[in-house]
């Protein structure tokens, strides 16, 4: 969480879509749209994806990565149509 909050503090809105999920119970790929807006109104749309792992019914790690691919790569899950 303090991760999060330091990444997310120098902007001003901060929105994530979930566009698509992929995988098993316990480790699942999503497709991530972030749209950030800055202070001085600045607004940066980036596209990439968090390899999810689930434990005991709990997220117990988020790993970001800068493609849907690499995600899938990481998980060792096979290629899926990315969202548009």
């Amino acid at each position: 969480m303090g991760f999060w909050e330091e990444f997310t503090s120098g902007f001003e809105n901060v929105r994530i879509t979930i566009e698509q999920v992929t995988g098993e119970a316990s480790r699942l790929v999503a497709a991530i749209l972030s749209v950030m807006q800055g202070r001085d109104g600045l607004q940066v749309e980036a596209r990439n994806a968090w390899l999810i792992t689930v434990a005991n019914g709990k997220l117990s790690r988020l790993e970001m990565f800068q493609t849907h691919t690499e995600a899938l790569e990481a998980a060792e899950l096979p290629e899926q149509p990315q969202p548009d």
